[in-house]
């Protein structure tokens, strides 16, 4: 509430707001030592509600939502070696870092933090997170395990102008609530 009525009317949300900029690192996340896809994601959601963002503020949301994209999985190798490009099961996915696998629990918190931080709806993450919730198991885009999982819809038909995907619907700028394997990702 302090936040969304504004930093100036309460000093203890000023003061939270300075100690989450003082966090942020020159590879633009924001965390201390771990969860850094969490953590930069949670103090985008609470940097994007400030009713007013000066340069400082805003300049701080540019380089965190860079650190999330650049968390994302594409078009570089995984601990294999293959190479992660749209036909890889990782791809557009994000877990806790580069050294393992993407998981929906990250990649909804770092959607959450883009899209409550004010990132396009137009930004290609968002496109790569979409190919990799479409094939997670629950939807018939996932090659391996998809014949093993009934669902009973059709993933794909339009609708409007979301996209149904398994047992969720898909908005553009994915605000999402998946059923299922996921169970309640964000909404």
């Amino acid at each position: 509430a302090a936040i969304s009525g504004g930093v100036s009317a309460s000093p203890a949300a000023a003061n939270a707001i300075r100690y989450v900029l003082s966090r942020q690192k020159p590879d633009g996340g924001i965390y201390d030592a771990i969860l850094e896809n969490y953590n930069t994601s949670v103090c985008l959601m609470a940097l994007g509600a400030l009713p007013k963002k000066d340069a400082t503020v805003q300049g701080a949301i540019e380089k965190a939502q860079d650190f999330l994209r650049s968390l994302q999985w594409s078009d570089q190798t995984d601990p294999q070696g293959r190479p992660i490009q749209p036909d890889h099961p990782w791809y557009g996915g994000a877990g806790y870092g580069k050294h393992g696998r993407p998981d929906l629990s990250n990649t909804a918190m770092m959607v959450a933090g883009l899209r409550d931080s004010g990132l396009a709806c137009e930004d290609a993450a968002y496109q790569r997170a979409v190919s990799f919730i479409s094939i997670l198991p629950g939807s018939k885009g996932n090659t391996a395990l998809g014949d093993q999982i009934a669902i009973g819809r059709d993933p794909g038909q339009p609708v409007g102008r979301f996209r149904r995907l398994g047992p969720f619907f898909l908005h553009p700028c994915l605000r999402l609530t998946c059923v299922g394997s996921g169970s309640y990702a964000t909404s």
